[in-house]
């Protein structure tokens, strides 16, 4: 039997790993309604990526899966109890969303 989805609001953000000048740091919000997630992930001004705001969009699978992206860039991660991780490219940074479920 599948898992109920994980609606509700999340929030948290993304940490740049692996590259130079990959040190960033996001903030990223995102609701979950339905199996369907819809958000942002921001970057600030003075990181060397290029600043703004990137909309989340994607599917959360019956398992907790959930395919998506930030802007242009795919997302992959998973939701497990109040908790998600996830993972995605940008530029030659590897972005490692962590989130927690609000409230």
């Amino acid at each position: 039997m599948a898992a109920e989805p994980p609606d509700g609001v999340w929030q948290g953000g993304s940490t740049g790993t692996f590259g130079a000048g990959c040190y960033i740091r996001t903030t990223a919000r995102f609701a979950v309604r339905e199996h369907e997630a819809t958000g942002e992930d921001v970057i600030p001004e003075g990181s060397a990526m290029p600043a703004g705001r990137f909309a989340i969009r994607g599917m959360v699978a019956g398992d907790g899966g959930f395919a998506g992206s930030v802007g242009a860039w795919p997302l992959k991660g998973r939701f497990s109890g109040d908790s998600f991780e996830g993972d995605y490219e940008f530029g030659g940074c590897t972005m490692i969303m962590r989130l927690r479920r609000a409230g």
